[in-house]
């Protein structure tokens, strides 16, 4: 039952093999398609933004400092205090 199925299947592909022909571009295929390129612009504001600010940025390590203070000195609970 599996062999005749794929009897089947194999002579369907070669009948679709044989009717169809293999389709080429047209010989200014390239210079049509760069000429549509040239006609799409991108826009001419585009600039570049960062992801973090730099205020972000200033933010965000101020945190890291604040962070590293706290856990060198400010959990210091020796025997003398309290």
């Amino acid at each position: 039952m599996k062999e005749n199925t794929e009897q089947h299947l194999d002579s369907l592909v070669k009948k679709a093999m044989k009717s169809t022909s293999l389709q080429s571009p047209s010989v200014d295929f390239t210079s049509n398609l760069i000429k549509e390129i040239k006609h799409v612009t991108i826009g001419e504001s585009i600039t570049y933004k960062p992801l973090i600010s730099k205020n972000g940025w200033f933010v965000i390590i101020a945190g890291l400092i604040v962070l590293s203070i706290y856990v060198v000195y400010g959990n210091v609970k020796g025997p003398g205090l309290l």
